[in-house]
């Protein structure tokens, strides 16, 4: 599946005077791709998704980025999604 890598650094204020940075990946889907089982689907909460750089896998989980969605549409007719993930393992 192709998807474009997109790099986000978060800064999140949690009401206290505490600030929170973090650094996340979103990745932008085209909706007709994501296909499993034969069924057009939407991204889940908890998936996740193995990227490769040469013999290294980063796995990151789709979670919602702050007071956002896991993900959202992208574009003008909503052809794409952007979805929100951390990464949680590398192997």
């Amino acid at each position: 599946m192709d998807a474009q890598k997109v790099n986000v650094n978060v800064e999140l204020d949690r009401g206290d005077g505490v600030t929170i940075q973090a650094q996340r990946m979103d990745w932008i889907v085209a909706v007709e791709d994501l296909v499993f089982g034969g069924q057009k689907t939407e991204p889940a909460e908890g998936d996740r998704i193995e990227h490769w750089v040469g013999s290294t896998k980063y796995t990151y989980e789709v979670m919602p980025l702050g007071t956002e969605s896991h993900y959202r549409p992208v574009g003008p007719y909503g052809t794409a999604w952007r979805i929100h993930t951390r990464l949680v393992a590398t192997e």
